[in-house]
């Protein structure tokens, strides 16, 4: 199930996601922006993807006390269809550099 965060720092967030859930995967539409930087950009929010998701409500509830979260917007099973749409969009207009 896919869960969208906004985040007071995406690099540190990332960070702690993986150390609270093993599989989980995080994606963010990007653009290269300079030679080797790249930039996320919708700002700060993050699209976090993990079966546990949709197994245990109580995990989305202890991800809100996660350093570097500022809020979890859309957990809801009927937002899935919108989300997962959303990001095959946006991989579909992905070049190898984002």
């Amino acid at each position: 199930m896919w869960i969208v965060t906004l985040a007071k720092n995406s690099e540190f967030l990332k960070t702690e996601l993986s150390k609270k859930i093993s599989d989980v995967k995080i994606y963010f539409p990007k653009a290269k922006v300079k030679k080797n930087k790249v930039k996320n950009i919708l700002g700060n929010y993050l699209f976090c993807y993990s079966d546990k998701f949709s197994l245990n409500k109580h995990m989305i509830n202890s991800l809100k006390s996660l350093k570097g979260l500022k809020q979890i917007l859309f957990a809801e099973r009927y937002s899935q269809k919108e989300i997962n749409d959303f990001i095959v969009h946006c991989k579909n207009h992905e070049d190898s550099d984002g």
